[in-house]
């Protein structure tokens, strides 16, 4: 390498004298700098008009999720009034059935509780009235003994008086508690249509404010409910204040619906919408109204200020504005560095005519630190590299170098520089510098004018990764040589040259009893030829350059078996030529084994959710796509085969009840922004895939969140509880039954009592006892089958028990003939009792008073003509005719069937026996009929 000299010579060739540095000057650019002004200034405009594009879409952005925030709210505030009038009416038509029952004053005195206890259904209601025809107040929830007060002069009073079903009261304010609240008043009319009294159900500002708080509008938003009819507000958020208590409704809201959204709503033209207001003040108003979707007269309405939506747009204003401020002087600043460059380029240009080119490439092109010294030792020349490994950096052009590194002093390093100065020989080595912490790789070359070049490089870190490498290989051979993990090398005609010593000793081998064997002839592979022949595949493939993979039982000491992960991969060279074959195995014994015995319980589970019908789901948030399992396809009425366990929320949306879906989306937001939520339980409709039928299904599971509450993964199930619900609807049913039948059954009794007339106390009982009996069994039986209805083979076996005793010659003297036929429920009782008649009149003065006196009872039944039914006695007293007078038993008969069941009943006195023949309407008849199926054979 040629003497560059002294740094201080280092001075470009037009340099004036006495100069203390390189002068710098700035040359003309010519077209070059033309050129780059242009570009300069068409970055610039390009970045304005990206500024003005991204600032206009943040507006835009920024106003349509403020939209979006208040139409959200107003869905809410709609829902919220959905479930407040739909709790009202149900606990109005409640409070009605009970007032058409008992009239106005069935709630005054005891009735308080169950007055109360309506409430405890419907938490909406705050407080609830009742009044009678003439407006005077009869009961009241907040106070059981209410003082006397009319109310007929409320505007309420009026049309509920004059006709109209209902009436929903604006927004009121209580005088005695200063509260608010609207009202939903129903009338109570008789069949004939005779006012009995108003129900009014109060819905207070408290459960309405503590509901708005969560749709999400901040401190500065408003909620409200207004009246579609007149736009007369039914609840506000916030509340207006500094109302006179006495001084009725307060003034519609200014961010009511217009006169045209009211027209709208009213006719049914939109369901939702959006308008603006401009408040007095100056302030805009962003108000999205909905329609309440069952509660019809009720529109909701969300209003959110213009400026609390822009507040996102004008931080993004400011942040838009810094970059693009950053921007634009980046881009100043590259055109001032890239029209530095270009004169820097002249002046690198004119240093290099000066003979500075080799030296750039000696300090910029080599990888290693470069020393050149003269012969006395002077440091010409220093690269970066040799700056930062000698001396930390500093400059130490023109230094003796024992002066400026003394540490060299008696290091390997001198010694090697010395031995290149003295012998002008090449030298190598490789020395710690103890001082640096450092390893150097050295090799100093001689110079022509009697000095040196040394090279330096850290070899530390490759000295280091040598060691680590050489302990990491000894770690390894041991490793495999104490686990069982087979590695072996193998030529590419598959002849085995080395193997770790696990395997060997596991199969009882030495590595001389399988070296240079070919590899599928060893001892592991011998004991089956299939195997062998796969083996001998896999070779020939790896030998080919492609690699092999697969699950295999060898053969170890003793003759046992072990199941491995077999693999073989070719291993190139540098020209792509295979030069060994490597194969590799590990024990997979035990997994084999849990995943045979995890398959199996897999099914065990997977059957177990078939039988119990019980879907399984989960979703990995933020996706919008479930895995489903095979029962849940099951569940909604999908086939599983052949289809991908992926269902989309779209796909899971249809097979909703169309009622469902808005609750669905409204509970997969809350979800998403409550963290509180952990777990979910509710339940909820759908249209099967298959069948269209309507089935109930429940949902359980749990929410799984990140640390800052974010939704990672919804998981839970799904099985169907529509029996349940049927059942719990049934119930209900079931128990109001129950409690018309026993109000039946005891009024019965007590014209039973009333009309049996007998002198003789004794028969006077036994007739009493004997007639309340058979509404016994009769009411069992319904008992029995939920009071769904009673078999009439069944009804009748249990009226003629006592009197079917063997006649003489062992004939049965009460025979029955006729199919299988279900009552109604309402016609059970009656009908036992009209047997319970004939077959004491038999018992008494008929066929069942002598002993070989029979009777039959036949009967058929169709859906169209009813039941008809033939008793008919023989082998009694000769008849002489009807009787003179009617008795009581035939009036039971004639009142029960005809009067009661709307039947017909038709009696026969020949000589030889009573006939009866009763007829029933189809109406009286569970079965048969064109949708039911009989539940039990003749």
């Amino acid at each position: 390498m040629p003497d560059t000299g002294p740094a201080a010579d280092r001075r470009p060739a037009h340099a004036p004298a006495g100069a203390s540095g390189p002068v710098r000057r700035l040359p003309t650019l010519g077209p070059a700098g033309r050129r780059l002004a242009a570009l300069l200034g068409a970055v610039l405009l390009l970045l304005v008009l990206v500024f003005a594009g991204v600032t206009s879409q943040d507006h835009d952005s920024a106003l349509e999720e403020g939209w979006a925030v208040a139409e959200q709210a107003a869905l809410g505030a709609a829902e919220h009034a959905d479930r407040s009038l739909a709790a009202a009416r149900l606990v109005a038509d409640r409070v009605g059935d009970a007032m058409r029952r008992d009239g106005p004053g069935a709630f005054r005195d005891a009735g308080h509780a169950d007055f109360v206890a309506i409430l405890r259904h419907a938490p909406q209601i705050e407080a609830l009235k009742v009044l009678d025809a003439a407006g005077n107040l009869v009961a009241s929830t907040l106070d059981p003994s209410p003082p006397p007060a009319s109310f007929a002069d409320r505007a309420y009073y009026a049309p509920l008086r004059a006709g109209a079903v209902s009436h929903l009261t604006p927004m009121l304010r209580d005088s005695a508690s200063g509260t608010w609240f609207f009202s939903y008043n129903r009338a109570v009319r008789d069949r004939g249509g005779v006012l009995l009294g108003i129900v009014q159900a109060a819905m207070r500002a408290g459960e309405f404010q503590r509901f708005q708080r969560t749709l999400g509008l901040g401190e500065r938003g408003r909620v409200g409910l207004f009246r579609t009819a007149d736009g007369a507000p039914l609840m506000l958020h916030p509340l207006p204040g500094g109302l006179d208590t006495a001084a009725g409704p307060p003034p519609a809201a200014r961010f009511a619906p217009t006169a045209a959204v009211l027209r709208a709503a009213a006719a049914g033209e939109a369901q939702a919408g959006r308008f603006k207001v401009r408040l007095p003040e100056g302030e805009t108003l962003m108000v999205a109204w909905r329609l309440a979707g069952n509660a019809g007269p009720v529109l909701a309405a969300a209003a959110l200020p213009r400026t609390h939506a822009l507040a996102s747009f004008r931080q993004r204003l400011m942040r838009n504005a810094a970059l693009f401020s950053i921007a634009v002087g980046v881009v100043i600043g590259l055109g001032w560095l890239v029209a530095a460059s270009l004169a820097r380029g002249a002046e690198l240009r004119d240093r290099a005519q000066a003979g500075q080119r080799d030296l750039s490439a000696v300090l910029e092109a080599t990888g290693e630190g470069v020393v050149v010294l003269d012969p006395r030792w002077r440091i010409g020349f220093l690269n970066t590299r040799a700056a930062e490994a000698l001396g930390d950096g500093a400059d130490l052009t023109g230094r003796i170098l024992w002066e400026a590194l003394p540490e060299l002093v008696g290091s390997p390093i001198a010694a090697i520089c010395g031995q290149t100065m003295r012998h002008r020989e090449r030298a190598v080595a490789e020395a710690d510098l103890p001082h640096r912490g450092r390893r150097f790789r050295v090799e100093s070359h001689p110079r022509e004018d009697g000095g040196i070049v040394a090279f330096f490089r850290d070899v530390t870190e490759e000295h280091a990764a040598a060691a680590r490498l050489a302990e990491s290989e000894a770690r390894l051979r041991q490793v495999l040589d104490n686990l069982f993990v087979f590695v072996g090398v193998l030529a590419p005609d598959g002849t085995l040259l080395e193997a770790n010593r696990a395997p060997l000793e596991a199969a009882g081998l030495t590595l001389a009893d399988v070296r240079g064997v070919p590899f599928w002839d060893c001892y592991w592979w011998a004991h089956d030829a299939a195997v062998q022949a796969r083996l001998r595949e896999a070779c020939a493939r790896a030998a080919a350059g492609e690699a092999s993979r697969y699950d295999v039982a060898v053969r170890m000491a003793g003759g046992s078996r072990m199941t491995i992960d077999f693999q073989i991969a070719p291993l190139f060279d540098a020209a792509g030529r295979v030069t060994h074959l490597i194969p590799s195995a590990t024990d997979i014994t035990g997994r084999s084994q849990a995943e045979a015995a995890l398959a199996e319980s897999e099914a065990r589970l997977r059957l177990a959710q078939e039988a119990a019908e019980v879907g399984v789901f989960e979703r990995v948030m933020p996706g919008e796509t479930a895995h489903w399992s095979a029962s849940m396809f099951r569940l909604y009425g999908l086939d599983p085969e052949g289809r991908s366990p992926l269902v989309t929320a779209g796909e899971h949306l249809a097979l909703l009840h169309p009622a469902e879906r808005e609750t669905h989306a409204v509970r997969r937001a809350a979800m998403r922004a409550d963290p509180s939520i952990s777990r979910f339980a509710y339940e909820f409709r759908i249209i099967r895939a298959d069948n269209g039928q309507m089935r109930w299904l429940a949902s359980r599971g749990e929410v799984v969140r990140d640390a800052e509450g974010s939704p990672v993964l919804v998981r839970g199930i799904n099985y169907d509880v529509t029996d349940r619900r049927r059942a719990e609807e049934r119930q209900l049913l079931l128990a109001r039954e129950v409690d018309h039948r026993a109000k039946n059954a005891l009024a019965v009794v007590q014209a039973i009592v009333g009309l049996t007339r007998d002198a003789d106390p004794e028969q006077f009982r036994a007739a009493v006892t004997g007639r309340i009996a058979a509404m016994a069994r009769a009411h069992n039986l319904l008992a029995r089958e939920g009071w769904d209805g009673a078999e009439l083979r069944e009804l009748i076996e249990e009226e003629m028990a006592p009197h079917r005793a063997a006649a003489p010659g062992g004939a049965e003297r009460v025979t029955l003939h006729g199919p299988p036929v279900a009552l109604g429920a309402g016609a059970a009782q009656p009908l036992a009792m009209a047997l319970h008649e004939l077959a004491t009149n038999a018992v008494k003065y008929g066929a069942l008073s002598t002993a070989a006196g029979t009777v039959a009872i036949a009967w058929e039944a169709t859906a169209e003509t009813g039941l008809r039914l033939s008793w008919i006695e023989r082998g009694g007293p000769v008849l002489e005719g009807a009787p003179a007078r009617r008795g009581f038993g035939s009036s039971v008969i004639r009142n029960t069937v005809e009067r009661q069941l709307g039947g017909v009943v038709r009696f026969d006195w020949p000589p030889e026996g009573l006939e009866c023949r009763l007829t029933l309407p189809g109406n009286q008849l569970r079965w048969p009929s064109a949708a039911e199926q009989p539940r039990s054979g003749g």
